[in-house]
């Protein structure tokens, strides 16, 4: 049974959320990739100061240029790839 509560004013969710979306697995594991392998230390999960959360099929990064920059190269592997092989891309 799902239950509500509130914490400093805000709607908090407690219980069994509904199953994630495989597009919300794949950003999961994206987010897990990106966050162990780029400056794993400097995540608010690891006490750093930069976030990265999925919202709306983004990746939304709160971080320095640095990382932004090193998200970014990451992103564009798949990519480049596929370019190289000759995958036709939209």
């Amino acid at each position: 049974m799902a239950q509500f509560g509130s914490v400093g004013g805000l709607c908090t969710f407690v219980g069994n959320p509904s199953p994630k979306t495989r597009h919300q697995q794949i950003a999961d594991q994206l987010i897990v990739v990106l966050t162990a392998s780029i400056q794993p230390d400097l995540w608010v999960d690891a006490g750093g100061a930069g976030s990265i959360t999925e919202f709306g099929g983004m990746l939304v990064v709160s971080h320095n240029a640095k990382v932004h920059r090193q998200v970014e190269k990451v992103l564009r592997m798949p990519l480049e790839t596929a370019m190289e092989r000759g995958v036709k891309v939209r």
